[in-house]
């Protein structure tokens, strides 16, 4: 199945909302999602926040949040088709990676 902006809006945007939000906590999900660009801007915003906690394995999940916005950007770019769905493939394995993020503070608050 191939990986479509759709896909990993609709499987991060709780975490990702979650994070981006920071010490204000989670921002609110628009009832019709989030558009590509502006999770593509989110995951930024997690991984910034992501940066200022001086503590391991935050600093590696800040720089896999930051790699998948780099892919999400080239996504944004590709045409529809086989190279953009690769680029958001590699996306989503990198958001995985730093999805422990969202539980791990949500349970240390």
């Amino acid at each position: 199945m191939d990986v479509t902006f759709d896909t990993l809006i609709r499987r991060y945007s709780e975490d990702i909302a979650y994070l981006a939000g920071g010490d204000n906590g989670p921002l609110t999900i628009p009832q019709e999602g989030f558009t590509p660009e502006r999770f593509t801007e989110l995951v930024e915003d997690a991984a910034a926040y992501l940066d200022r906690i001086p503590v391991s394995p935050y600093f590696d999940y800040a720089e896999e949040l930051h790699q998948a916005a780099i892919y999400l950007n080239d996504a944004l770019t590709a045409e529809p088709g086989p190279v953009q769905h690769a680029f958001l493939a590699k996306a989503g394995n990198c958001i995985d990676v730093a999805e422990p993020a969202a539980q791990d503070l949500a349970l240390s608050c």
